[in-house]
């Protein structure tokens, strides 16, 4: 099954970018199918509301191995499998320690 089929969506309705990555946080389809949830208890799967969005990025992040009390290196290495940049991943983690 895939995920248009489970989520009942016309595959031609999808917006993604041209390497097929979808909704807010840009999942691919695999990734969509397999780690995306239903944040709102909706009992659809949505990746352009932000509460299913949220909960998805959480649980992939979940999945890859974050919890709390993680080192500052295993954190790089969780969030570098959500995007291969490590630009992107000192971005996130400085404004993390701003949010602290």
């Amino acid at each position: 099954m895939n995920l248009s089929n489970r989520e009942g969506i016309d595959p031609v309705a999808i917006k993604g970018s041209y390497a097929g990555a979808m909704g807010i946080p840009q999942f691919m389809p695999s990734n969509a199918l397999s780690l995306a949830k239903d944040g709102n208890t909706d009992g659809r799967v949505d990746l352009f509301d932000h509460e299913d969005a949220i909960f998805s990025v959480a649980n992939y992040l979940k999945h890859h191995g974050w919890k709390s009390g993680l080192t500052r290196q295993r954190q790089h290495q969780v969030l570098f499998q959500y995007n291969h940049s490590n630009y992107y991943v000192d971005a996130l983690l400085k404004i993390s320690d701003k949010l602290k």
